[in-house]
């Protein structure tokens, strides 16, 4: 083999202290190079490995592969309507559904690769596992006054994975992928009845005072199950997804998946604008960090209360100066 490859397990010196098992095959020598030479630059057979590259990317320069990403194509398979509402929003099957509602963070980073390199199917595995599921629509206003949206569930559920998987098998980075949403009417409010959005109360349910491992001693500090009226910027809560997800018919209760999905539209850190101060000179803020959703039964149109704990901060100090 080394005869006609030009490689071999060992060199012709080995003879000798190498078994002859190694240096001879069916009575044939197959010398000719080094067992380094062999593992890193030629398989077994005496066929160049991917490894000889390097060689021409010293001589010639490399260039990285182009990197392209795929997008999501989120399609309506089907609809399921069993109420008594008759959308009118233009949702048919078929149509492509807007993908800001859909592309989550996770998915967007599993979407890039080489161009022209087939999407292997643990990424697709790892891309289906992190689907959005159970997306609510915005809301609707049928001709005759109610109020409607639909939730996007992923179809195939348990197999869900699986299906996917095999929608996409063939696809390269750079080419769409297809991901199937069946679309299910929910009704929000009979025609005549009023619609309300619910307000947000934030409650303290935990407060931390100390501070680089001392407590700090507050004037008037928060207190676990206070409400808070001030030192907080309500408008980063009252978002536009928030208020949609807490308007309803009046008097009808909120959903515990709704509240649950309420949770997940939060901002989960915010800052107090509260300072506190010191007699030492010294300032605080509170930083608020979401902890759960009360479920008890809240109705559309009552206060629903999201309970955040409270962190004492450092801020600065006030500056000492002296007159002569």
């Amino acid at each position: 083999m080394s005869d006609v490859y030009g490689t071999g397990w060992a060199s012709k010196n080995a003879v000798g202290y190498a078994p002859d098992s190694v240096m001879y095959y069916n009575g044939q020598t197959i010398w000719g190079g080094t067992t380094w030479d062999n593992v890193a630059l030629f398989d077994d057979q005496g066929h160049p490995l991917q490894s000889l590259n390097v060689y021409k990317g010293m001589l010639e320069g490399y260039k990285s592969p182009e990197q392209v990403k795929s997008a999501l194509k989120s399609v309506v398979t089907k609809i399921w309507n069993n109420t008594d509402v008759k959308p009118n929003d233009g949702l048919v099957t078929g149509k492509v559904l807007d993908n800001k509602e859909f592309l989550n963070a996770s998915v967007s980073k599993q979407l890039s690769g080489e161009s022209n390199q087939v999407i292997g199917q643990e990424a697709l595995t790892q891309i289906a596992n992190q689907l959005s599921n159970g997306i609510s629509s915005p809301i609707y206003e049928a001709a005759n006054g109610a109020k409607y949206h639909y939730v996007y569930w992923i179809e195939g559920d348990a197999n869900r994975v699986v299906e996917f998987v095999n929608d996409n098998k063939d696809v390269k980075y750079g080419q769409p992928l297809t991901a199937k949403y069946s679309a299910t009417v929910v009704v929000d409010a009979e025609p005549g009845v009023q619609e309300v959005t619910s307000p947000i109360s934030i409650r303290v349910s935990k407060v931390w005072n100390e501070v680089g491992g001392k407590q700090v001693v507050l004037t008037d500090p928060l207190k676990a199950g206070e409400q808070l009226t001030k030192g907080i910027d309500m408008p980063l809560i009252n978002t536009k997804s928030v208020k949609q997800l807490l308007t309803g018919a009046q008097g009808t209760n909120i959903s515990t998946a709704t509240l649950n999905k309420l949770k997940e539209n939060l901002p989960q850190n915010i800052t107090g604008t509260a300072d506190y101060k010191t007699a030492d000179g010294n300032h605080y803020y509170y930083d608020f960090w979401l902890d759960s959703v009360d479920s008890n039964n809240t109705k559309y149109g009552e206060p629903v209360t999201v309970n955040s704990t409270a962190s004492l901060k450092w801020a600065k100090k006030d500056m000492v100066t002296s007159e002569n």
